[in-house]
């Protein structure tokens, strides 16, 4: 059915897969709803009895989804039917989604003691990476999408720096802490290992096919994890929780840097690839280089680590360089204190020969 006109014409309409299988779905879930026998059939409906089998598809699932979901699957509607040339008063049918009452879930972020259960509960390697990789960059479970080894980089102190959805509109610049990229060292090292040979064109992240990680698996990894893990997680609506199982990590990563309050929240922004709604133009005008990215970034490497251990050491290098700092900052003012004296004592000196 998805090479009937329709749906060619439908999907030519969404730029991102993550959306094309999400709205497609949506379809999908109205076409059974009404048993209607495929897609372009759809378009062939009278207007206004379209019209009240919409408004009567949402009237029966307002009980059943939270306002947002509803929302999302007018939006899928609305585009199909748009792009197909049917005119309906979508106005109308958006106004029957009630009003959003009940506490909205998925509004919590993990804890730090979260994210150490979450790694406890991965039955493999490669699951323990990407959480600690998420969680330490802040990104989007899309990035794994055609991520590319040349899309990394070193950087000082550890980190390496990520490029995200590469050559596109969408492209942004964050980071990962030392222990995230140590993590995922290794398990780029063990894939040699098996006698895969990397270039700079080869995925970051494979499935065990050898084939590229999408967001709709990692997702369901993520959330298979989730589930099979001590985090206490409240149930807000049928099988929706407080903590997202997913862009949980990302709250994690949001919320620890901005309890920082010496961290610029405009830089913070950029690492979340958000647009600033409070300053017009500013993703058009703003434009911080990758090293002023990293500055505000490397503040909050200790918070972002996880491991126990590894947050230690973190503490006790920067103890280390603190104390240098200022064993160097005594041994200048020393210096200064010693240059000073001498200064005084050949001004005397000098005082005492032209008084003779």
């Amino acid at each position: 059915m998805t090479d009937q006109r329709s749906i060619i014409i439908f999907n030519h309409a969404i730029s991102s897969q993550a959306t094309k299988k999400s709205y497609f779905y949506q379809l999908k879930r109205f076409k059974e709803f009404y048993k209607i026998r495929d897609y372009d059939s759809l378009t062939t409906i009278e207007p206004k009895k379209l019209q009240v089998m919409i408004e009567d598809f949402v009237m029966n699932r307002s009980s059943k989804l939270e306002s947002g979901s509803l929302r999302h699957s007018l939006s899928a509607l609305e585009l199909f039917f748009s792009m197909n040339d049917v005119v309906l008063n979508w106005k109308k049918s958006k106004k029957l989604i009630p009003k959003q009452e009940r506490k909205k879930s998925g509004m919590k972020a993990y804890s730090i003691d979260d994210i150490r259960e979450l790694i406890k509960s991965c039955k493999t390697y490669l699951h323990e990476v990407l959480i600690y990789v998420i969680a330490s960059s802040g990104v989007r479970v899309g990035f794994v999408e055609d991520l590319r080894m040349k899309h990394l980089k070193d950087m000082p102190m550890g980190c390496k720096a990520i490029t995200v959805h590469a050559d596109t509109v969408y492209e942004h610049t964050t980071f990962m802490t030392p222990e995230a990229s140590q993590k995922l060292e290794r398990y780029l090292e063990l894939r040699r290992k098996k006698g895969e040979k990397l270039t700079p064109e080869s995925f970051v992240f494979i499935t065990e096919k050898r084939r590229c990680y999408n967001a709709v698996i990692l997702s369901t990894q993520l959330n298979r994890i989730a589930r099979d893990s001590n985090i206490v997680r409240t149930k807000t609506h049928k099988n929706r929780y407080d903590i997202m199982s997913a862009h949980g990590l990302r709250k994690f990563f949001n919320t620890t840097l901005k309890l920082n309050q010496n961290l610029n929240p405009a830089i913070i922004e950029r690492l979340l690839s958000h647009k600033s709604n409070s300053i017009p133009l500013d993703s058009s005008y703003f434009q911080p280089t990758e090293k002023d990215l990293f500055e505000v970034y490397q503040k909050a490497i200790q918070s972002l680590t996880i491991d126990k251990s590894s947050r230690l050491e973190f503490e006790l290098e920067e103890n280390k360089e603190r104390l240098e700092k200022l064993e160097n900052s005594k041994d200048r003012r020393i210096l200064e204190l010693e240059s000073d004296v001498r200064l005084i004592k050949e001004f005397a000196k000098s005082i005492r020969k032209e008084s003779s």
